[in-house]
């Protein structure tokens, strides 16, 4: 796992060939050192790094990146294996909303 601020992490992943995946973890700003931060994940897709939150289903969570405590991040790759087979994010979310 790898970390960084803001511009150094867009900087690191736009590095990245088309098709890259990340998991991306931060603190929340306002929060105290210990208490639960999030995790979400990234993907290079056309030049640009794209941003999702499969807990939730949000499209495009790039604003997370604003309310990092510390404008800290901690990064890893993940696109040398797959999920699973068939796997799809828009209906594991689906199934999970109450």
């Amino acid at each position: 796992m790898r970390k960084g601020k803001k511009k150094e992490l867009l900087a690191r992943l736009t590095a990245y060939p088309d098709g890259t995946r990340f998991g991306i973890s931060q603190d929340w700003k306002g929060t105290a050192a210990g208490e639960p931060g999030h995790t979400y994940v990234a993907e290079k897709l056309g030049g640009k790094v794209l941003f999702y939150d499969p807990q939730n289903g949000d499209g495009d969570c790039s604003g997370y990146l604003d309310r990092a405590r510390g404008n800290r991040f901690y990064y890893f790759q993940m696109n040398t294996a797959d999920l699973r087979p068939g796997f799809d994010i828009n209906i594991a979310v689906e199934a999970r909303k109450p």
